[in-house]
């Protein structure tokens, strides 16, 4: 009998220090989980107006880089520091012409690639985009242009972008160069659907 009750006893220690470990193991996964709550509340909260956004891909005009409904994180800061660079993808303000007829002129963000810079020489020929006489690498499976588009100069403090499913796109083909100053910031990566979250080139 007393070898029963010690042994009863010495599983009821067991099953004590087990059942702390797993309440240790859990606090320290809730307050893990708490921590990161915070930090993601803090980072749209008070991050987010000023450094990054959070921004839904409106239409088809940028697949195969980014689909409908994907779901992107902006840096707002890299145009107010930096400059543009070619190939980047990026957020704008649409210019007036890019809205449609009868259509409320308040702002509205569209994605587009920036293709050329102030100074450069941007055309379409024959289904190729090429930028000072050379062409533009273009996104595995992105489509080619349907239209050529003659030989234009970007002018100072100006940019020309371009979707990268250009048969859908409007863009500076239809509209012309666009400001700088419209760039509200580069496209770093999807971060939803899962599937599809990562960097974006």
């Amino acid at each position: 009998m007393a070898l029963v009750v010690l042994t009863a006893a010495r599983l009821a220690l067991r099953w004590a220090a087990r059942s702390r470990e797993r309440r240790a193991a859990l606090l320290a996964t809730s307050d893990a989980v708490e921590a990161a709550l915070i930090a993601a509340a803090l980072l749209f909260l008070v991050v987010d107006p000023f450094v990054l956004q959070a921004y839904n891909i409106p239409s088809a005009s940028m697949r195969p880089t980014l689909a409908p409904h994907d779901h992107v994180v902006v840096d707002r800061l890299s145009y107010r520091l930096g400059r543009p660079a070619r190939q980047e993808i990026a957020v704008c303000l649409a210019p007036p012409q890019a809205l449609g007829p009868g259509e409320p002129a308040p702002r509205r963000d569209i994605v587009k690639r920036i293709v050329g810079l102030a100074g450069d020489v941007v055309e379409v020929r024959e289904g190729h985009v090429l930028v000072n006489g050379r062409p533009l690498a273009r996104p595995a499976g992105a489509s080619a242009p349907v239209r050529d588009f003659e030989a234009l100069l970007v002018p100072p403090g100006m940019v020309f972008v371009m979707g990268d499913n250009p048969a859908h796109s409007l863009d500076s083909r239809a509209w012309g160069a666009l400001g700088a100053d419209r760039l509200v910031g580069r496209v770093v990566a999807i971060i939803w659907p899962p599937g599809r979250a990562g960097a974006v080139r």
